[in-house]
């Protein structure tokens, strides 16, 4: 509509010249649609109108855009080195898989039981499902694993660092205290173990040695909170198991051993409240997998944390920086713009394990130059940027955090530490609006197609991310949420099984190790096709959930049958429109999907083919008499 007149000239009309001498002008002009007839009408500059139809002087040119590739927000020129041009206008919209997680997620948590049937109306998109489902929910399963994992650091330092003072606040008047406070010494003592030990004799002795590691403990408990890359995996991998989730994803659920499939659930042993990993029988191929599970789970933490969008920095939870508390001769300036540079190669995915090739990206050269005051350009020599480039990737080198290669370098993330947002300032970038914290002397963008200026914002961040779903999301308890396809094509045995673990039937191993157990095998949701309307057997539910518009009403009201079955006081039924003109049709007109007349069933008499298959059936029960 209206926004529309934001672009100005950019928009409006444009000219394209090309190295063989030729234009081309797009123009575009205000008309109206008339979606009965299907005519367009052009009606001038009718602010009334909010449709637009773009004319060019050249309808061959192959080459041409009509859409802007030039931003309007922050001057970006999307063209991309061969010259080809791409609009920086793009739809807005999610994947299909994720829409259903999304609301299969919403609608499953307020069940007291977790179960759901979610129909679509073909395999393929019952197998996509059940896939995107799962997988995406994994995703979800980290960034909550994550968030908790480092609360949960910090509240155990905070704690620490609590015990620590009030510990060295009683040994300072030990020889004065009463009976009762020193049990309480003892006790503070014991619980902070060696740490305790060292205060208790300082106070006690006096000694230098004990001095120095007493300065050492307070200068530990002091620093800014953080959690270590390593000790983070550990945390989640740790947090996914006891919600009986697979660290390595949907996509690491088997391998081939010993000519026989195995289970991911092998790998650990289960009889303990968190389940270990097994260590004794392990084969050459189950370490192969092992070291693919935990690698997979590595590249998804790190998706997670320096995800463009939504990353822990652009949600405002959290910092992805380096050791501070160590490396105390790096300045506050450039620790900021090491924290950058570590978004930045995040972003590309371009860190160890990654499965991205190394590579020294224009997008790093061009954020240092800009904190220089200097400009990036292509194709150009950039040698004082390039100098300056390399100065703080050696500084990164020396901390440990970029491993270089002969074609580039990648983050190095075992040395990375999490820090919490700890009253961090928040900032957003006055062109493109993305979100950045602790940026007090680098007030620029990390977005390399933008680099503008940082502005600070003085309102609290829970109320600026109040309507973000991943800010929200990220602070619900973690949950499984395991999604097996259930069609004509599955194996008998697996139909059986699915459906048997998907109504909390378990069975027995051979061994207790390959005992069937709620916390690993229960199946949340089933992706089926029509072939569960009716005549199988799942139990009572509480919803039922439609990827697309049924076919017909008898289809709709069979799939909705399936819930409030067995006295159920309530039953849900949710049903997902996409954009066909079928789904769109029936969303217009619910009343035509739910409570449209049943057409009388009839026998066409006049069939040779229906007579033909009658006659064939009475004679092979016996009815017939010749």
């Amino acid at each position: 509509g209206d926004d529309f007149d934001y672009y100005n000239d950019v928009f409006k009309e444009k000219t394209i010249k090309y190295e063989n001498g030729k234009t081309n002008t797009f123009e575009w002009s205000r008309v109206n649609y008339d979606k009965i007839s299907g005519r367009i009408e052009s009606t001038g500059t009718d602010s009334s109108y909010r449709r637009y139809k773009c004319k060019c002087t050249d309808k061959n040119d192959k080459n041409g855009n009509a859409l802007p590739y030039i931003c309007p927000c922050c001057n970006d020129d999307w063209t991309n080195k061969e010259g080809s041009k791409y609009s920086v206008v793009k739809p807005m919209n999610y994947g299909f898989q994720k829409v259903n997680q999304i609301l299969a997620d919403a609608l499953i948590t307020q069940q007291e039981k977790k179960h759901l049937i979610l129909f679509s109306d073909s395999r393929q998109d019952a197998a996509k499902l059940s896939a995107g489902i799962e997988m995406d929910h994994y995703r979800d399963a980290i960034r909550q694993a994550a968030y908790q994992s480092v609360k949960n650091k910090i509240e155990v330092l905070k704690n620490k660092k609590n015990i620590v003072e009030e510990l060295i606040s009683l040994m300072k008047k030990y020889d004065l205290l009463n009976k009762e406070d020193k049990l309480k010494v003892k006790q503070l003592k014991d619980e902070l173990g060696e740490t305790g030990k060292i205060i208790f004799d300082y106070y006690e002795f006096g000694d230098d040695k004990d001095k120095y590691e007493l300065e050492n403990i307070k200068s530990q408990i002091n620093k800014t909170p953080a959690i270590q890359y390593l000790d983070l995996i550990i945390a989640i991998q740790k947090s996914l198991l006891q919600q009986g989730i697979n660290p390595g994803g949907y996509t690491n659920n088997d391998f081939k051993d010993d000519k026989r499939i195995r289970n991911w659930t092998e790998l650990y042993n289960w009889n303990s409240v968190t389940p270990q990993a097994k260590e004794s029988d392990d084969s050459p191929k189950m370490q192969i997998f092992r070291g693919k599970v935990l690698g997979t789970l590595n590249k998804e933490i790190m998706r997670t944390l320096l995800n463009k969008q939504k990353g822990f920095e652009s949600i405002g939870i959290g910092v992805v920086s380096f050791d501070r508390g160590k490396y105390t001769d790096i300045s506050p300036k450039e620790c900021e713009l090491i924290d950058g540079v570590i978004r930045i190669l995040g972003e590309l995915n371009l860190f160890k394990e990654s499965g991205i090739e190394e590579r020294e990206p224009w997008q790093v050269k061009k954020y240092i130059g800009k904190f220089y005051g200097l400009e990036y350009k292509k194709k150009a020599d950039n040698q004082e940027i390039n100098d300056k480039t390399d100065f703080i990737l050696n500084k990164m080198k020396s901390i440990g955090i970029i491993e270089s290669f002969e074609s580039g370098y990648k983050l190095n993330q075992d040395n990375l530490y999490i820090y919490p947002n700890n009253n961090y300032s928040l900032f957003k970038c006055i062109k493109c609006g993305k979100f950045h914290l602790d940026k007090e002397n680098v007030k620029i963008c990390t977005n390399a197609r933008c680099n503008g200026k940082l502005e600070k914002i003085n309102e609290p961040i829970e109320k600026i991310m109040e309507h973000n779903f991943y800010f929200k999301l990220a602070k619900n308890p973690i949950s499984k949420l395991s999604c097996e396809e259930l069609t004509a094509q599955t194996l008998k045995d697996d139909q059986k099984c699915r459906q048997r673990r998907f109504q909390d039937i378990y069975k027995y191993g051979e061994t207790n190790l390959n005992d069937e157990l709620a916390i690993k095998d229960s199946i949340e949701i089933l992706s089926v096709t029509t072939t569960m309307e009716a005549g199988v057997d799942i139990g009572a539910l509480e919803s039922v959930m439609m990827a697309n518009m049924p076919p017909q009403r008898f289809n709709y009201q069979q799939r909705v049958g399936r819930a409030g079955r067995r006295n159920s006081p309530l039953a849900t039924a949710l049903t997902v429109c996409r954009s066909r003109n079928h789904d769109e049709f029936y969303f217009s007109n619910p009343d035509r999907i739910t409570n449209e007349q049943t057409k009388p069933p009839y026998l066409d008499m006049r069939s040779n083919v229906i007579l033909q298959r009658f006659i064939n059936k009475e004679v092979q029960i016996g009815r017939a008499h010749v």
